[in-house]
């Protein structure tokens, strides 16, 4: 996810290529998330128990805070 980001920064002056790398950027945050929330925090729930289930919420919430 750095180096797609790297990359939009890269081509600054360059709209085509910034959206080129930054629709690569969401996608690939979109499928990282994704995959959490199927692979991750389901197994996070079963095996952790209660703490597995505030962790994988806390996580959650954590995501929807802005990092800008």
């Amino acid at each position: 996810m750095y180096d797609y980001y790297d990359q939009y920064v890269q081509n600054t002056g360059n709209p085509q290529a910034q959206q080129k790398w930054a629709n690569q950027l969401m996608w690939e945050v979109a499928r990282h998330a994704v995959g959490e929330e199927l692979v991750v925090y389901p197994l996070m729930e079963e095996y952790l128990g209660p703490d597995g289930k505030s962790l994988a919420d806390q996580d959650r919430a954590d995501h929807q805070v802005r990092c800008f």
